[in-house]
């Protein structure tokens, strides 16, 4: 599994690498890849002076079809795009189920590669 995490390129890469170093390290700690529409958090702010504190794993459905996964390996790799969200989206997420939520994003279109950006619930 690789994760994907975009942002605006005026974060700083230090957190964004801190961040990513320290999920990874959870997920290989805990046995599990994470899946699609699998929300983790909330917890602390993922990134310092930020409000989102949870992600959401989903495909990385706006880069090409062909960076879902890599399938020249063995095994094969697969590419989670993690989101950061809000505690509210975490939890609607949880409580309506990713497939709706998903939906909202591609309704309202928020600006998922922005710290800053509003909620969608």
């Amino acid at each position: 599994m690789e994760l994907v995490f975009s942002v605006d390129k005026s974060y700083s890469g230090e957190e964004i690498a801190s961040f990513l170093r320290s999920f990874a390290h959870w997920i290989i700690d805990r046995g599990e890849a994470i899946l699609r529409g699998q929300v983790i958090g909330p917890s602390s702010p993922i990134i310092p002076g930020h409000s989102l504190n949870s992600v959401y794993a989903s495909t990385p459905n706006v880069y090409p079809k062909e960076f879902a996964s890599y399938d020249d390996s063995e095994p094969p790799v697969v590419f989670a795009w993690v989101i950061p969200v809000y505690e509210s989206e975490a939890r609607y997420v949880i409580i309506n189920r990713w497939s709706k939520f998903e939906d909202m994003l591609k309704e309202e279109g928020p600006n998922l590669w922005s710290l800053e950006r509003q909620p969608v619930v």
